[in-house]
C-alpha cells in the first residue's frame, strides 16, 4: 500500500505475502490505534474452507491461542454473532484486557466477507481488574482465485485502554498476519487428514473381505490338494501293486512276501488266469499245465 502513511511491515510469517500498517487514530487516553492489513499467498482450497475456520469459536483457540484466553458466543442471529472475549495479559501490561464486539459474514460467489465492531452486552459487563479493550474494527475476506486456490485479506484496529507501551501496540499489528498464517496452517492440517482418510478408505476397497479372503484361501488350498477321485487312484494303484499274488518260481510256493518262505527264492507275481490255453485254446482250469496239450499255464 502507498500513500496515506501506509507503511510495510517485516514479518517472516510462512504464506504472508505482505503486512502493512499506519496509525488511524489517537483514543480518548492518548494511546495510537493501529491498524493492519495481511494479506496472504494464494493458497490451496476453497473458500468455505478458510471461512469455517476463522469462523468457529473453538476452532480460534488453536489458531489465535498467543491472544486469547477464553472465546465465548454471547448471543447469535442468523449470521451475526456477538463475541466475548477475554485475551492474555502482556508482561508489561499489569490488567487484563477482555472485548466485546459484534461480528457478521456475508458469502458471495467468488468471495466471503466477514466484518466486526464493537459492541458493549448486559451479560458481560466491565469487571474489576480488567481493562475493557475495543475492536474498532475487523475484516476478513477470503477470494476465490480459480477452481483450487484463493487468497485470504485479514485487517484490525484494536484500541488497548490503560497504560499500554507503544510497543505492545504495535506488536498487535504484527499479530494479524500470525493469524492468518495459523490459519492457513491449520486448513493444511486438515486437508492432510482428508487426503490420508480416503486413501485408507481407497486401499480397505481394494482388500478382500474376511468372507471373500477366507474363500480365495479355501480355492489356493483346493488347487495344492488333490481331489478324492486322484487320492483314491493313487491308493488303489499302490494297493494292487503291493497286494498282487507272488509265487516263488523255483518251488511254485505262494508269498505275501518279496522272497519265498520255503526255498528264499525271489518271488515274481502270478500271471493272470487266462480263459483259455493261448496254444490249443483249452479252457483253463486253473492248474499249471493246460490239461489239452500240456503247456505251462502259469
Amino acid at each position: 500500500m502507498n500513500g496515506q502513511g501506509w507503511e510495510p511491515v517485516a514479518v517472516s510469517y510462512e504464506n504472508i505475502a505482505g503486512l502493512n500498517a499506519r496509525v488511524f487514530c489517537v483514543g480518548d487516553n492518548g494511546n495510537e490505534v493501529w491498524v493492519g492489513v495481511a494479506e496472504s499467498t494464494e493458497v490451496p482450497g476453497k473458500c468455505e474452507e478458510y471461512f469455517n475456520i476463522f469462523w468457529n469459536l473453538q476452532e480460534e483457540m488453536k489458531w489465535n491461542f498467543t491472544t486469547l484466553k477464553s472465546n465465548d458466543l454471547v448471543e447469535e442471529s442468523g449470521v451475526e454473532q456477538v463475541v466475548f472475549q477475554e485475551r492474555k495479559s502482556h508482561a508489561s501490561v499489569n490488567k487484563a484486557a477482555d472485548v466485546v464486539y459484534r461480528r457478521a459474514h456475508d458469502k458471495w460467489e467468488d468471495y466471503i466477507f466477514c466484518w466486526g465492531k464493537p459492541e458493549e452486552h448486559k451479560s458481560r459487563p466491565v469487571r474489576g481488574g480488567f481493562r475493557r479493550c475495543e475492536i474498532v474494527f475487523m475484516g476478513f475476506q477470503v477470494t476465490k482465485v480459480d477452481n483450487a486456490t484463493c487468497q485470504i485479506v485479514m485487517t484490525s484496529a484494536f484500541h488497548e485502554l490503560g497504560n499500554v507501551p507503544a510497543l505492545v501496540m504495535q506488536e498487535e499489528v504484527k499479530r494479524i498476519s500470525l493469524r492468518v498464517s495459523k490459519i492457513i496452517a491449520r486448513v493444511a492440517d486438515i486437508q492432510r487428514m482428508n487426503a490420508k482418510n480416503v486413501q485408507q478408505v481407497q486401499q480397505s476397497q481394494l482388500q478382500p473381505r474376511p468372507q471373500q479372503q477366507k474363500v480365495q484361501q479355501t480355492q489356493t488350498a483346493n488347487q495344492k490338494t488333490p481331489s478324492v477321485a486322484q487320492t483314491t487312484a493313487a491308493l488303489l494303484a499302490k494297493g494292487n501293486a503291493e497286494l498282487a499274488p507272488l509265487q516263488c518260481p523255483n518251488c511254485g510256493t505262494s508269498s505275501k512276501g518279496s522272497f519265498c518262505g520255503k526255498c528264499g527264492g525271489k518271488c515274481t507275481p502270478i500271471a493272470p488266469k487266462t480263459k483259455n490255453c493261448n496254444k490249443c485254446g483249452a479252457e483253463d482250469t486253473g492248474s499249471k499245465f493246460c490239461a489239452g496239450c500240456g503247456a505251462q499255464l502259469r
